[in-house]
């Protein structure tokens, strides 16, 4: 969620999705594929700063079946996108399958459509949502994420809005303490309904993890984030592209133990 975060926060527009800090608004989410690898489970990608194209939504209903432990299924509703409080008298609605045929490869394909105009329950916004995990080995890991979305209607626009995005994740294990991850990201969002500008938004980040302990893990990371408009800010200019620099600590735990 970062660079919508950032876009619209950060720069001279505010996001329409915005809502304040996206990831503190995701209550729940549907666990089949986890709605674009937000915590890439399978193949065991994991960044401290969320990746940017996907929206995410507050689950008030979920039904999930799995088949023999290679095909699963999941179905929700929705209260709505990044908010709380719903918008209107509708509800979104998503159907997910699951495909692992074996521990190495995955696919899983997502799609929720629904009333998401403010005040009115007749122009449905769809979201269509493709994960592919591989793990060729238990050190190296991939994913490979699409989204598109489209349904809205603005004023003085003919078509409805559009926007798409993909992201590229690697993950290496180079020992039981030491991990590298990178992830690039592509997003367009040609009517700027999604970030408050016509634009497209790239990023790249890279994570260095250390497990200081059993439960301990360290994480250092930089990112970078472009955009073919001026939709970050540095003091009080507008600018093209922004470098950050974080740190985090992690402690794990199972309720089970």
């Amino acid at each position: 969620m970062a660079i919508l975060r950032r876009a619209g926060a950060e720069g001279a527009r505010a996001s329409r999705f915005q809502g304040g800090d996206l990831e503190r608004l995701t209550l729940a989410t549907p666990d089949n594929g986890d709605l674009a690898a937000h915590a890439q489970p399978r193949c065991g990608i994991r960044q401290a700063q969320r990746q940017a194209e996907f929206q995410f939504q507050v689950v008030v209903e979920r039904i999930n079946h799995l088949f023999n432990g290679k095909y699963a299924f999941t179905g929700y509703v929705v209260n709505g996108w990044n908010n709380v409080v719903d918008n209107n008298t509708g509800k979104t609605y998503g159907v997910g399958f699951g495909w692992t045929p074996h521990s190495k490869f995955s696919l899983t394909q997502n799609y929720m459509a629904g009333p998401e105009t403010a005040g009115s329950n007749m122009n449905w916004r769809q979201l269509s949502d493709t994960v592919v995990s591989v793990s060729p080995t238990d050190r190296l890991s991939f994913i490979l994420n699409y989204d598109y979305g489209r349904g809205d209607r603005v004023d003085g626009l003919l078509n409805p809005v559009s926007w798409q995005g993909w992201a590229g994740f690697v993950r290496y294990k180079m020992s039981d303490r030491n991990a590298v991850a990178m992830r690039y990201e592509w997003f367009n969002d040609p009517e700027g309904f999604t970030t408050g500008a016509g634009q497209q938004l790239k990023e790249f980040t890279g994570t260095f993890e250390h497990r200081i302990a059993n439960r301990l893990i360290t994480r250092w990371e930089y990112r970078y984030d472009y955009s073919n408009q001026p939709s970050y800010t540095k003091g009080d200019a507008p600018v093209g592209s922004q470098s950050t620099v974080a740190a985090g600590l992690i402690y794990t735990f199972d309720m089970r133990e």
